[in-house]
C-alpha cells in the first residue's frame, strides 16, 4: 500500500504523521538504550504532571486573558525540559510553579470581586 511518496511498509513502527513531519524520534518505539536512563542524583519533580495541572487550570480560566497569558509564559519555560538540571534548578521550578499558581488565584479572586465591566 502506498500513501503519496512514502510507502507505509518501509517504515514499520512509525506513524504516518511522523513520516510526514520528520519527527520519527519522538514517535518511534523506544530502544533499550533510551529507556535505561542514568539515575538522577537529586530529587526530580514530575514536569509532565506539572504541565497537566497548568493546562487544566488554563482550560478552566480560558476566558480570562490575564490567567491564560501567565500560564502560557510558564508553560513556555518548562516546555522542552525532561528533568531539572540540578537540585537548585528543581527548587527554582517548584518556586516558580507555586508563584504562578498563587498569581492565578490572586487574579481570579480580583476578577470575582471586581465590579461588573472591570474584569477582563
Amino acid at each position: 500500500m502506498r500513501t503519496g511518496h512514502c510507502p507505509v511498509r518501509e517504515h514499520p513502527g512509525r506513524s504516518r504523521r511522523a513520516i510526514i513531519f520528520g519527527v520519527a524520534a519522538s514517535f518511534a518505539r523506544p530502544r533499550a538504550s533510551v529507556i535505561l536512563k542514568r539515575p538522577s542524583k537529586h530529587e526530580t519533580i514530575d514536569l509532565a504532571e506539572m504541565r497537566r495541572q497548568i493546562i487544566a487550570v488554563r482550560s478552566r480560566y480560558s476566558e480570562n486573558l490575564r490567567v491564560t497569558y501567565l500560564l502560557n509564559r510558564f508553560l513556555i519555560k518548562i516546555a522542552y525540559l525532561t528533568e531539572p538540571e540540578s537540585p537548585t534548578h528543581a527548587e527554582q521550578l517548584r518556586e516558580a510553579f507555586t508563584r504562578t499558581m498563587t498569581d492565578v488565584e490572586t487574579i481570579t479572586r480580583e476578577d470575582h470581586t471586581a465590579p461588573p465591566g472591570k474584569a477582563n
